[in-house]
């Protein structure tokens, strides 16, 4: 996978238009459409701006296969969690769990 379909394939995770991803990087729908098509490649202040767009690393841009990732709709219900409903999701998942199983081994 090459840098232009990668930019394609975290932007299509995400679910999002390339007009959005534009707006939110504040640079031209064209560009960015040139740089999904492999016309032209973004300079690398706008690679790093890219990476952090997408919580990547720039390295992760040009690597391939794409890592393997938590889909868009779970990672952004977890980012949108304050830490109080994130602790009691983990105690929820993990701590009852290994409580129950230490009363079972006990």
């Amino acid at each position: 996978m090459n840098l232009a379909e990668r930019l394609k394939y975290e932007r299509e995770q995400q679910k999002m238009s390339q007009i959005l991803v534009s707006k939110k990087l504040e640079i031209p729908r064209k560009l960015l459409s040139e740089w999904e098509q492999g016309k032209s490649v973004p300079n690398l202040e706008m690679l790093q701006r890219i990476s952090e767009f997408y919580g990547l690393t720039i390295k992760d841009l040009f690597k391939s296969p794409p890592p393997k990732t938590i889909p868009a709709k779970i990672r952004n219900f977890f980012i949108k969690l304050d830490i109080e409903d994130r602790s009691i999701l983990f105690l929820l998942v993990f701590g009852i769990p290994i409580i129950i199983f230490a009363l079972l081994v006990s």
